[in-house]
């Protein structure tokens, strides 16, 4: 897991290890009837489900997100500047 913050004009990021090695697999076979089979339609999935989040938090964080932004620009200028 890596958590991100935003500290003054640049971004904070901690690296944290896995609570466990057990695998996760099936455990939310319970919630869900959906199945989605390895390969194309796997990556398919998965894209699709990126999009919809960022698009949710490109609703719900506008100007957060810009902030972002300004700040990943502001800290890539002045690495170059280095």
């Amino acid at each position: 897991m890596t958590v991100q913050r935003l500290v003054d004009d640049h971004i904070v990021m901690y690296f944290l290890p896995p609570e466990h090695k057990k695998s996760l697999k099936g455990s939310l076979a319970k919630y869900t009837n959906v199945t989605v089979a390895p390969g194309s339609q796997w990556d398919e999935a998965r894209d699709k489900a990126w999009q919809r989040l960022l698009e949710e938090r490109w609703r719900r964080e506008p100007e957060r997100i810009a902030d972002i932004e300004d700040a990943v620009r502001d800290t890539i200028a002045q690495a170059q500047t280095l």
